[in-house]
């Protein structure tokens, strides 16, 4: 894809989020692929305001290129003059938003409350133009609501007035988030325009993206929501693209590494301290999903070096040392003086490790085994055992109801040497369970069971 004279080297794009999309998550992301990047959302008023916050949201590295200042505001002569003051900063080109539904920009008369008044968009983007020899493009949604559905006839004037690319969030205003996003739009802006047509709205796997650019006809994909925490997208995306090809999920090794990457990209732009304290709102989204993601948060968010992070961080992905630990608790037997999980004095702390285990088997919440906590603290040794075990936490006492002896036959499995072919085998068990017909008895029986496991405690 090209706009204008720049060529775009992936047809995946990162999409400026507020307050997330700065400059470190920007080189993230460039450095697993994603082929154009946007700084956040700024305020043309307050450029022309020479506003310290907005003037520092343009800021960004040669790493980053080619990227695009977005701005967003209802005044067209602001609009042409705050071009002017975004030049200095030396960007590729320029974006301008009329797609943003936050409630505050468009209280303004900005973001996609320009949909309303396209005579209004037309004059701001016609300032813009004027007013710069970089290339214009332009962030659209579909319409205010459902009954204003004006993207085409937006995209058209953008083009005539000498835009050179235009992305399509095809919901409205009023949607928000919610909902589904209409690409049948995209394809219809596509049909209409001659300019490169990037597409954004529910793209969550390299799936996604490739049925956009199949049943849309679009120039590439912009990933916004998606990405949070997960650079590898951008890389999986363009290597499925290219290949036909999904490439594995991240160890846990290679999520905090890369966790760890971005919080360094940080610390260079705005010093340790200030990237210690926002990394605890990007955190959650690395580690989402994993197992203790709860207590290793909690671990995280009273953190105030990055060497104490790293160390953190050194003793999560190390599962032999973490096993040894827990092993060393009450839950198996006597805790040695001095023992840690997760900064976490077992020898004195009554909560213990995790979120799951407890030091005393009286105080355990839960209706699991001592097995079965053996085999969460195993998981760690593979991302597959982990995923089947989480299936069978999550299922086994509606696979009781289905089919005892299945259920039965899954517990012996569990108690045996962990295979890939044992892995298998247990997720066959527990579909072939799941769709069998529960019968009266076996549901009773299950009622029981449960009744009998939380009655123990």
């Amino acid at each position: 894809m090209k706009i204008d004279r720049m060529t775009i080297e992936s047809k995946t794009v990162l999409a400026p989020l507020a307050g997330i999309s700065d400059s470190a998550f920007r080189r993230l992301a460039r450095s697993f692929g994603a082929g154009l990047v946007f700084t956040e959302m700024v305020s043309v008023e307050g450029l022309l305001r020479r506003n310290r916050p907005s003037l520092q949201l343009l800021n960004f590295t040669e790493e980053e290129r080619p990227i695009g200042a977005q701005l967003f505001g209802s005044r067209p002569e602001s609009a042409g003059m705050a071009v002017k003051v975004a030049e200095e900063f030396k960007p590729d080109f320029i974006d301008f938003n009329a797609g943003c539904p936050v409630r505050k920009v468009v209280r303004k008369e900005g973001g996609a409350a320009l949909l309303k008044d396209l005579k209004l968009l037309e004059e701001i983007l016609r300032r813009m133009i004027e007013a710069t020899e970089l290339p214009v493009t332009l962030k659209l949604r579909s319409g205010w609501d459902e009954d204003s559905v004006v993207v085409v006839e937006a995209s058209q004037m953008a083009e005539s007035l000498g835009c050179r690319a235009v992305t399509i969030h095809p919901r409205t205003q009023r949607q928000g988030f919610s909902g589904n996003a209409d690409w049948e739009l995209i394809a219809k802006v596509k049909e209409a325009v001659r300019i490169p047509v990037i597409g954004n709205g529910d793209v969550k796997t390299p799936q996604d993206a490739k049925r956009m650019l199949d049943e849309t006809g679009c120039d590439a994909v912009m990933i916004g929501r998606a990405a949070l925490g997960n650079p590898w997208i951008f890389s999986k995306t363009n290597h499925y693209l290219n290949t036909g090809e999904l490439l594995p999920e991240p160890t846990i090794e290679e999520r905090m590494e890369v966790f760890l990457k971005h919080v360094r990209f940080m610390r260079e732009e705005i010093g340790e301290d200030r990237a210690i304290k926002r990394m605890r709102s990007h955190i959650g989204w690395y580690i989402k999903g994993l197992l203790y993601a709860n207590r290793l948060r909690q671990r995280i968010i009273r953190i105030d070096r990055y060497d104490e992070l790293e160390q953190v961080l050194q003793e999560y992905v190390n599962p032999v040392s973490f096993r040894e630990q827990i092993r060393n608790s009450n839950v198996f037997g006597p805790v040695t003086e001095g023992a840690t999980a997760f900064g976490v004095d077992l020898s004195t702390d009554e909560r213990g490790a995790g979120t799951i285990l407890q030091r005393r088997p009286e105080t355990y919440q839960g209706a699991w085994s001592k097995h079965e906590r053996e085999v969460e603290v195993k998981a760690f040794m593979s991302p597959r055992y982990q995923e089947m075990l989480n299936r069978w936490l999550e299922y086994r006492y509606l696979i009781l109801e289905h089919s005892p002896r299945i259920y039965e036959r899954i517990q012996m499995l569990l108690q045996t040497p962990m295979t890939d072919e044992t892995i298998t085998r247990i997720f066959s068990e527990i579909e072939t369970a799941l769709s069998q017909t529960p019968e009266d008895g076996c549901r009773v029986s299950a009622a029981l069971h449960i009744w009998g496991k939380l009655k123990g405690k």
